[in-house]
Order: C-alpha cells, then structure tokens, then sequence
C-alpha cells in the first residue's frame, strides 16, 4: 500500500516534461508578438477592407474592394473579421484573432491526426513541427487566407481518417464541416487538397467497400449544405446582377465561378500575376525557408520515404506522402505561384516528418550538420535585429534570459533524440520571436499608411473630408476605419467648392504639383518614409542605403 501511494516519478520524464512546456511558451511567444505586427498594406490590409466595409454597412452578403465588385476569393475570412470588429473594435488584433483561433484548431488536430495514424510521440511532435515553422508563424502574423485554410484542411483530413475507421455520423458531419469551412476560405482548392490525400489513404488501405457506403456519399450534400451561405452571398451579388463589371466583363455567375472558375483562373496566371514565374522548382526552394527550422529534415523524409516504399516496408503510411507530391507537382505547373501557397501542406508535411524521426535513429553527425545549420539562421537573424534593426533593450534583454534558459534547459536533457527535437523547435521559435517580436515591427515603421492614419486620428481631421489623391493605401483606410474614396485634378476643384478645406492622401510625383498650384492654398500636415515592406530587398534592409529605397507619404491640407 505504501508503495502504491507514494509513487515516485521519472527522472526522464519530469525534465521532458518541462522543456516541453518551456518550448511550447517560446512558440507561444512568438505567436503573441505576431498578434500585434501591424497590418502589411498588401494583402492582409487589403482583406481587412472588404471585411471593414462589412462591419461598417452592415452589409455581409456582398463582397467589394475599394468601391468596386470583388469576385475572387469567399466570404468566411471576411465575415469572422467583421465579427471580431463588433466584439473588439477596429484594430490589429482583431483582425488577426479568427486565423490565430483556427491556428491552434489546426495544430491541435494535427496532433490528434499524428497520435491517430502513428502513435502519440508523433502527433505531439508534428504539432510541434508545424507551429514552430516560419511559414505557418508568419501565416498569424502576415494575415492572408493560408493560415486559416491549412488548419481547416488538415481538420477535414483527420475528421475523413475518423469516419474511415468508425463510420459515425459525428466524423460525417465533422468531415462535410471542415470541407466547407475550407472551402469558404478560399475556394475549391480548399476541400481539395484533403479529398486528394484521403484517396491515397484509401489506396493505402484497401478500403474499397468505403466507397459503397451510403455515408460516405452522404458527405457530398452536406458539404453544400454548410457552403450554402457563400454559394448564396455569391448568387445575390453577381448572379441576381450580370451587369456588374469583373475584370472587364459582365453576364459573369458567382455560383459558377466559385465552385469552378476560380482555380482554374489562377491556375492560368492571367492578369494575376506571379512571383514564381514559370519556375517549375518554385515551391521546392520555397520549402527551404517556409519549413525553417525542419527543412531539411522534410527533405530528408521525403527521399527516405520513397526508400521505405521501394522496400515495399509493412505498415508505412505513404498516402500523406503521395499527396504532397501530387499537389506540389500540380502547384508547380500553375502559372500563378506565390510563397504562401505552400502553408496549405505544412501540416501534412510536418506529420511526414514527425514520422520519419520517430522511426529512424539519426546519427550524431547528421544531427550535428542540421542544428549548426539552424543555429547559423538563428545567429544571422540575430544580426539582423542587432546591426540592420536594432532591438530594444527592454527586448534585448528578454532574448537574452531566452538564450540562456533554453541553452541550461537543452543541456539538461539527457535523451539524445529529445535533446534533438527541442533543440530544433526553439532554435525555431528563438527565430520566430526575433522576427516577430523586433524585425517586423521595426521594418513596418516604414509603412507610411498606419503612420499617417495615427496622425489623422490625433489632429481629429474628419475622415470625410480626406481623399486618396494619385495613390491608395490600404493601412490607412483600416487604421482610420473608414473607407475614403478617391479624387482627381477636376473633382478636387468641385469638392472644394464644397467643403472649403480637404485633406489629401499623396505621394511624392504628386505633391509638387498640389503645393505649387494657385487654384487653392496647401499646407503639409503630416509626412511619413514609406518602403513596399511586403517586398524586402537588400537596398532597404541594409541601413547605409535604405535611404535611397524609400520614398514619402503625405497629409496635405487644401483650402479655398
């Protein structure tokens, strides 16, 4: 009896057990700092908009972009900002606190998905993977869709793998739910990506009577049955409304386009452009720096686990593998490419991964080859946060007791493939912190339309009275919370006639021009640097010729 109710613990796992905690709040700590990066004015501030003039028309069925019909992408990113304006007002955090929320869905159903397929060590591993990754931190900090649509799609994966196993109504649902929640971010791609994957896993597993079971099929209509609301915003705005202009056409169907143009479309390039070009190993390179500080582990992963498949090995999961094949091959031949594409498959890639450590015992060498490799990130970005963007020393001092709390915690770690794994994952989180917490913030300081919006909100000037005037920003507009329209020369003349004072939104080329004219009076109220920072180069990162990569942003009062 003695020796049942005085249990001792294990050495091992007592000090597993606390760098496990500690490199969860380092993580952690990195998403929080994300949470307040102020909105870059590409994307993210762009998105914030549509969902603004929701919030502020009370209108949440029709989707617009600076005054104009948006038929691109659906509603659910839009609606769950709006929603968080009414709870939480106007501002940085609450427009990031839906993707944030879905973040931690997403790692958590990797985590279940991993101790589901695998065994516990790897789910825990694999969320630790795929929330220490750059890419997927920076999904929560550089708000786009991304973030939102992989924790929605790796959801749906593991909801399809639960319904395999069990058949239960409640893994239907759950399955047709995390489909349309998918699908409601950002498209068809959305259900696609998980449907793709489950059919491999069927393949894997020789299930064929699945796919005469009346359940499976059931998933289909309820799966339009969740999307109905998009599908129904979309009808009301382009269908009911064939005269409305897109891309310079009209007679255009919003059910249409969504449940089939739209992928096909970007998958074209068209006029939407590319950052990858015709590169076919785009994403391939992209990985290196998206999956920071496990890149190379995934690599090396992915050519073991062709290995183990030419080994014809009992009991390898491969379906997770030949998804990401497939889906990047088909992302590589799309002649629209950008960066964060890639964050739809970090979860299935970090399951892959988690995987292949615990199923492999890696040498000292090859451990000691990744980590310094790592290490070498850490300490360049560090530089950078020193020299090119100097930290605080408030936060100065907080990497510091970081270091030196995870270098005496990793030290005390005495199993050699835990002291691995924790080693990489705060490396990753050391990096994600520097960024997040310093190197994001001080590179926005440079972003003229959050500046000049803070100073328009000081001086109380009334946003009606304020016009975008030969450039736009999206910051402003969102860290004012109003939507100010744009003028020309002639309408200039008209509304000040009007309001006898404006104040103009303007850059450089045009500003001569306004100060110079003897139509009006002018004066500069405000100026701002302004630097594109979604676009960094080395011009403006190093300090000595940032100067000559900048250029200005202006308040500029007119009056009769």
């Amino acid at each position: 009896m003695e020796a049942f109710f005085n249990k001792t613990k294990n050495p091992i796992q007592e000090e597993n057990q606390t760098i496990k905690y500690f490199t969860v709040g380092l993580i952690a700590l990195a998403y929080i700092f994300g949470s307040f990066v102020p909105l870059f004015e590409t994307d993210p501030a762009h998105h914030a908009n549509i969902a603004l003039r929701m919030y502020l028309t009370g209108d949440f069925w029709s989707l617009y972009d600076i005054g104009k019909p948006y038929m691109d992408k659906p509603h659910l990113l839009f609606w769950t900002a709006a929603i968080s304006f009414k709870l939480f007002g106007v501002n940085t955090l609450a427009y990031k606190l839906p993707t944030l929320l879905t973040s931690i869905l997403g790692t958590y159903a990797t985590y279940k998905l991993g101790s589901e397929l695998y065994n516990k060590k790897v789910g825990e591993t694999a969320a630790l993977l795929l929330a220490s990754s750059f890419a997927f931190t920076l999904a929560n900090s550089d708000v786009r869709m991304d973030g939102m649509l992989a924790s929605f799609m790796i959801f749906a994966f593991w909801q399809m793998v639960m319904f395999q196993a069990s058949k239960s109504w409640k893994s239907l649902i759950l399955t047709a739910l995390g489909l349309a929640l998918a699908f409601m971010t950002k498209g068809m791609i959305g259900p696609a990506v998980p449907t793709i994957i489950f059919f491999f896993y069927i393949l894997e597993k020789k299930d064929w009577k699945i796919l005469a079971s009346y359940k499976l099929w059931l998933i289909i209509p309820a799966f339009f049955i969740f999307i109905s609301p998009s599908l129904y915003g979309y009808y009301t705005q382009f269908d009911l409304h064939p005269e409305l202009e897109i891309r310079g056409t009209t007679g255009n169907s919003g059910v249409y386009f969504i449940l089939w143009g739209q992928n096909f479309e970007r998958f074209g390039g068209g006029e939407f452009g590319s950052d990858g070009g015709q590169d076919p190993f785009f994403f391939l390179h992209t990985s290196l720096w998206s999956l920071i500080p496990w890149s190379i582990l995934f690599f090396t992963a992915f050519i073991y686990v062709i290995k183990r498949v030419a080994s014809r090995e009992k009991g390898l999961i491969w379906s997770i593998w030949a998804g990401i094949t497939l889906l990047i091959t088909i992302y590589s031949m799309s002649s629209f490419k950008l960066p964060h594409y890639i964050i739809t498959l970090i979860p299935f890639m970090a399951l892959m991964t988690a995987d292949f450590l615990d199923s492999i015992k890696l040498s000292n060498v090859w451990k000691r080859v990744n980590l310094g490799l790592i290490l070498l990130v850490a300490v360049l970005v560090l530089i950078l946060n020193i020299y090119f963007f100097p930290m605080s020393i408030l936060f100065g001092i907080l990497v510091t007791v970081i270091a030196g709390l995870s270098i005496w915690l990793i030290k005390n770690v005495s199993n050699q493939e835990q002291h691995f794994l924790f080693s990489l994952v705060i490396l990753g989180a050391f990096i994600n912190i520097l960024l997040q917490g310093n190197f994001y913030p001080k590179v926005l300081q440079y972003q003229a339309g959050d500046n000049l919006a803070k100073t328009a909100k000081e001086a109380k000037i009334p946003n009606e009275n304020v016009y975008f005037y030969g450039v736009h920003s999206f910051a402003f507009d969102y860290y004012t919370a109003y939507l100010h329209k744009h003028i020309d020369e002639d309408e200039l003349e008209q509304k000040l006639n009007e309001h006898k004072v404006l104040y103009l939104y303007t850059m450089d080329p045009t500003i001569d021009q306004l100060l110079q004219s003897d139509k009006w009076s002018s004066e500069i109220i405000a100026q701002s640097v302004n630097f594109h920072v979604s676009r960094l180069k080395g011009e403006f990162i190093n300090p000595k010729t940032r100067e000559n990569a900048i250029d200005n942003r202006y308040l500029v009062k007119i009056s009769e």
